[in-house]
């Protein structure tokens, strides 16, 4: 995804099971019994993202794949199977939060970046094409969603906060994506200010402008930390 390449593998490729959901605790020298899937444990969330990786190697393959154009009709076909494992997992994560255990929140914004900028990769060829189009649509609208998502998070960090961290010092991944989502903000702003009325006045329009203004200024209080 970082480099525009193919990936060297495939899904046949592997045959790797998910870990066992269990604790660091829980190792030994036998094997121990996973908990039931519905019980939080240190790698409750490597198992969800492991088992999004099929998904994720496909659409890597449609994104950099340069024999033929890209078909909406498969962008839809894969949104529909990501959206799908994000549900499942935004399901366990609030049940986890509703039981005495929850995730870290380094663990949980882990996990978007690593799926949502797969959201956005997906979509963002239409999305572009939708300010002249309205028949894409929808990739706009999953567009706005991953980047005010991503860039959310980057807004509510604090000093002490893990993920920070590794944002403030770390390039690629912890980079590039959010460069990505703060960009395609900024079209949307153009697009928006190019209309006959660039400043939206109903309730719910008012709404997402003010969102689409606090993500991108999120995004530049972020690049002003790492200099």
């Amino acid at each position: 995804m970082d480099h525009g390449e193919r990936p060297s593998i495939g899904v046949e490729d592997y045959d790797c099971a998910p870990p066992l959901n269990i604790d660091d605790a829980d190792l030994n020298t036998s094997t121990p019994l996973p908990k039931a899937e519905d019980e939080l444990t240190q790698t409750s969330v490597q198992i969800r993202l492991m088992r999004s990786i099929p998904t994720r190697l496909k659409i890597a393959r449609l994104l950099n794949n340069f024999q033929g154009d890209l078909s909406f009709e498969a962008v839809l076909s894969l949104s529909s199977e990501l959206s799908e494992i994000l549900k499942c997992c935004t399901r366990l994560l609030e049940a986890f939060r509703m039981s005495t255990n929850s995730p870290t929140a380094f663990q949980t914004k882990m996990y978007d970046l690593m799926v949502q900028r797969f959201v956005l990769g997906l979509h963002h060829p239409f999305a572009l094409k939708a300010m002249e189009n309205p028949s894409y649509y929808y990739s706009r609208k999953m567009c706005v969603g991953a980047s005010l998502r991503l860039l959310t998070h980057n807004s509510a960090l604090s000093g002490d906060d893990d993920f920070q961290r590794i944002r403030m010092r770390g390039s690629g991944l912890f980079m590039i994506p959010f460069t990505q989502c703060a960009l395609y903000l900024c079209s949307e702003l153009t697009d928006q200010a190019e209309t006959e009325e660039p400043v939206p006045t109903n309730g719910q329009e008012t709404s997402l402008y003010k969102q689409l203004h606090s993500g991108t200024k999120s995004y530049l209080n972020c690049v002003k930390e790492r200099s």
